[in-house]
């Protein structure tokens, strides 16, 4: 595809600690696990279809391509900080140098007109378990927990006949997003979002941005959370067995869609019952917290989806606190 930026060299190492602006094309020795928003990647590295970064590009419509000596070469040391069309091929590209206003006119011409409204069902309480769940219910409990319910529901058969299902971890169930809701209502905590996010319109500064937001996450986070609700939760792990760790896993209605698969941008968090450091409360509060994580806020806006219409919701299941190993099934 083609895209329109600054060319900027980063060293791996510093992927994390440089700030990085939308309309960059990154050329970076290696392949970093993570990348915000930019205009195009360049590695060092081959990568698989479904390596985080490709995954990533793939939903922004942004190019993203391997030249395995391209931090050194003369071909990108030449236009290093300055204003290019990158266009990649199959097997070939091409670079040339542009104006900045050729720039902004680019991406001016990329934005979404027209916001994305999503589904939330704002009136169904109650803990929910995984056999009454499938995916139409992304409304009421998000994505994860919708499509964590359809993996539940596989089924075997071997060769005498005998059916089994997926192994999936034990203890599950799913808090709806009418709790979510309800925290922010019940100590006025929608009243500051809907004044943040009027103050984020007239912003581009990245920082001034993440100070926002996290005023709404510190917000959420140091609220006290409804204790019936808590009490429930906690009655709920009891109920399903021995285990007392557990994950609370994000799992909101803007994430794992056609097209916006929201890879990587909200947060999972343990708890464990009568854990003083690790509370059952804090982990749920965290994870609602991390809907307003910098990265998910521009990823949203990037794509026109309307922030009055994402709400999060939560899958919880036993924790591992030992694993050896993860990834993502698609």
């Amino acid at each position: 595809g083609v895209t329109y930026g600054k060319l900027r060299k980063i060293n791996i190492e510093d992927i994390n600690k440089v700030k990085i602006n939308p309309y960059d094309i990154i050329v970076v020795n290696g392949l970093p696990n993570d990348i915000p928003i930019v205009a195009g990647m360049i590695t060092t590295e081959h990568q698989h279809n479904l390596s985080h970064i490709n995954v990533l590009s793939v939903n922004r419509n942004t190019p993203n391509m391997v030249q395995t000596d391209a931090f050194s070469s003369d071909e990108f040391n030449k236009f290093e900080n300055k204003y290019i069309m990158l266009n990649v091929y199959n097997d070939n590209f091409q670079i040339k140098e542009v104006s900045e206003k050729e720039v902004l006119d680019y991406w001016k011409s990329k934005e979404n007109k027209n916001l994305i409204s999503l589904e939330i069902d704002r009136t169904t309480s109650g803990l929910q378990d995984m056999k009454n769940l499938n995916h139409n219910d992304i409304k009421l409990v998000g994505a994860k927990a919708a499509n964590f319910a359809e993996l539940t529901k596989i089924k075997f058969i071997d060769k005498n006949g005998i059916p089994s299902y997926v192994k999936t971890p034990e203890s599950a169930f799913a808090i709806p997003m009418y709790y979510y809701l309800n925290h922010l209502k019940e100590n006025g905590i929608d009243i500051l979002i809907q004044q943040k996010l009027n103050e984020l319109k007239n912003i581009t500064d990245q920082d001034t941005k993440i100070q926002k937001l996290k005023e709404i996450q510190d917000a959420i986070i140091n609220a006290p959370i409804n204790k019936n609700f808590l009490v429930d939760v906690e009655n709920k792990i009891i109920s399903l067995g021995k285990y007392k760790k557990m994950k609370f896993r994000s799992s909101t209605n803007a994430e794992d869609l056609e097209d916006f698969n929201g890879a990587g941008l909200y947060d999972s968090y343990s708890g464990e019952l009568g854990n003083e450091k690790k509370p059952i409360e804090k982990a749920i509060k965290k994870v609602w917290a991390s809907l307003w994580n910098y990265r998910a806020y521009e990823e949203r806006e990037l794509f026109g989806i309307d922030e009055n219409t994402v709400a999060m919701g939560i899958l919880v299941h036993r924790s591992f606190p030992s694993e050896e190993l993860n990834g993502v099934a698609i």
